[in-house]
């Protein structure tokens, strides 16, 4: 899968290191707070390297057609971060339940009828920082 969208990727190739914070509770304000943080994953420059080399592949197309979604569960969000040397830090907010997506506050992806979040972007990341909520019941 390569990227389609006609603007930049999601986030620069080749970060120094990385964070992973993942928050299930109810987040109120929409912001996450260290309180609501359920687990916290440091990655080296080679994690953080391919994670961002996966992230570069997700196709940034807009969903077409119709699409359902699970229940959303509100608070459940991964806020990744990653860190370059000699340029600035970016951030992607991940929503990781109901209709998931992932965005740097400019561009997003949509999980929805694309392989390349749920079957590229989604195993990598649960490998890294395996999901440490689950909703099911």
């Amino acid at each position: 899968m390569v990227n389609t969208f006609v603007g930049p990727p999601l986030v620069p190739a080749d970060p120094g290191a990385g964070l992973i914070c993942q928050y299930g509770k109810d987040l109120g304000s929409g912001l996450p707070s260290s309180a609501d943080l359920v687990l916290s994953t440091s990655l080296d420059r080679a994690q953080a390297q391919q994670l961002a080399a996966v992230v570069r592949e997700i196709d940034l197309a807009p969903p077409s057609g119709a699409l359902r979604c699970p229940a959303e569960f509100f608070g459940a969000v991964t806020v990744i971060a990653l860190s370059y040397p000699g340029r600035t830090d970016v951030g992607l907010w991940y929503s990781t339940s109901g209709c998931q997506t992932l965005d740097n506050g400019q561009i997003g992806a949509f999980e929805g009828g694309n392989p390349s979040f749920y079957q590229g972007f989604e195993t990598t990341i649960d490998r890294l920082s395996p999901p440490a909520v689950s909703y099911d019941g």
